[in-house]
């Protein structure tokens, strides 16, 4: 049997300003797994944050001391030196849409954390690209989920078909983004920019 592997596809956006991506396989059993990632405007202030919440909040005592020592340094400069050494796929999850965009916030990087995944049920919430294709996917996700008797060529063709008609799905995230962050920007900031 062929097996045929669909990365994850946007299926559209949330009420709560979120992106919902199906990851579809079609191997020797059908499955669908779904993520919502919600967009993160990032510079180096809002690393630091998330870094000292961490240390402060995040992690045993045990560990922080394991920090310390490890980097020689005093539980002052502790953040410091965390912001210095990882990257953001290691301080938030951006592992379901690791993709950033640059241009949209002035001197920010979006990123999308990670906020649900697995069998996620966002048909209450979800605005989609394309409703119906996404509630067909939802149907035969209750039909078909792990098994391995299901019409393979026909889910085949119609994630292709999806996938095609969507085209360049970075650039619909980036319109996305760009309405998002144009409709959320505070009315003082529209008005500065205007006049």
């Amino acid at each position: 049997m062929n097996k045929r592997y669909f990365n994850i596809a946007v299926l559209g956006a949330t009420k709560n300003n979120t992106l919902v991506f199906a990851d579809i396989e079609c191997q020797d059993y059908f499955s669908v797994s779904f993520s919502e990632v919600e967009p993160i405007a990032v510079d180096d202030e809002y690393l630091r944050e998330r870094i000292r919440d961490l240390v402060e909040y995040g992690l045993r005592d045990k560990v922080v001391l394991e920090m310390l020592k490890k980097y020689d340094c005093r539980p002052s400069e502790l953040v410091d030196e965390l912001v210095a050494r990882y990257d953001i796929e290691e301080i938030i999850d951006i592992s379901p849409y690791p993709e950033s965009f640059d241009g949209i916030v002035k001197g920010k990087t979006i990123y999308f954390e990670s906020i649900a995944c697995g069998q996620l049920d966002t048909r209450e919430y979800l605005i989609p690209i394309d409703k119906k294709f996404t509630d067909w996917l939802f149907d035969i996700w209750n039909k078909y989920h792990l098994k391995e008797d299901y019409p393979k060529e026909q889910i085949v063709c119609a994630v292709e078909d999806y996938l095609y008609r969507l085209g360049d799905e970075r650039q619909w995230i980036e319109n996305w983004l760009r309405s998002l962050y144009l409709i959320t920007k505070p009315i003082f900031n529209l008005l500065k920019e205007t006049f």
